[in-house]
């Protein structure tokens, strides 16, 4: 995500006036978006597509106030960055995501709780002073979040991804762990290439450290957290069969 500290900035500033004004940031038009919930793979994603000469778009934030956030729910903005532009979504599978985002709740307030209440209680938001402010609803980025189970917020994201798929063209939702393959990924950027003519003088099947940590060679950061039998059965009691069945079998979609 792209922040910019040099310029202050209103609510009475449109997003996409902020979006023309500072498209510099992106090297000129934006060929492609990348959103996804936290903790899914989105800065992975958008340097993978950096890293082959795309320019990408994820996100706005002006000192405090969010223009854009690439965790958000996908609306109609995501086409106004480009004329051609490819809205890219990433998905991760279940468990991974959720002991990822136990430890790395960002935007939500519940940083060192005990695992199995995380899974079960309602989220709060984290207050802390950094937080951004979104342009469209003069609130915290996240606060839909609040009061929802760390289900309720996952499902409704993947509703969201799946239905900006069906009523959009130019569209991919990728899984994050079939892109942690070489060969796999190596694949997809040949896939998106042709559909949508992108020209990449050479295909890199990976980017070659953590781009969170900056370790060389480590795809996923390693927590202490493991997922006992009991925390399984909360798990199962609450996930989505249908839409995990998706996720778990997905590879890559693209219209």
């Amino acid at each position: 995500m792209y922040r910019l500290k040099s310029e202050p900035a209103s609510y009475k500033t449109t997003t996409l006036d902020l979006l023309l004004r500072y498209d510099k940031a992106w090297g000129g038009e934006v060929q492609c978006t990348v959103n996804g919930e936290r903790n899914s793979g989105t800065t992975f994603l958008a340097e993978l597509l950096r890293k082959h000469g795309l320019t990408v778009f994820d996100g706005l934030c002006v000192y405090k106030l969010q223009l854009a956030w690439k965790h958000d729910f996908p609306g109609p903005e995501l086409k106004l960055v480009g004329e051609n532009v490819v809205n890219f979504f990433i998905v991760r599978k279940l468990e991974n995501w959720l002991i990822t985002t136990h430890n790395k709740p960002h935007h939500l307030g519940t940083f060192g709780k005990p695992f199995p209440n995380f899974l079960t209680e309602k989220q709060t938001l984290c207050t802390h002073w950094t937080e951004a402010t979104s342009i469209k609803t003069n609130k915290q980025v996240n606060h839909y979040d609040e009061n929802k189970t760390i289900f309720e917020i996952r499902y409704e994201k993947l509703k969201a991804y799946l239905r900006y798929f069906n009523e959009n063209k130019n569209v991919v939702i990728v899984s994050l762990e079939y892109l942690q393959d070489e060969n796999n990924c190596k694949h997809f950027l040949r896939e998106i290439s042709n559909k949508y003519g992108f020209e990449f003088s050479t295909i890199v099947g990976s980017v070659d450290k953590h781009v969170k940590t900056g370790e060389i060679g480590v795809k996923n950061v390693r927590y202490e957290t493991k997922i006992t039998q009991v925390e399984e059965a909360i798990i199962n009691s609450h996930k989505d069969k249908e839409l995990e069945k998706f996720v778990n079998t997905l590879t890559f979609v693209m219209k």
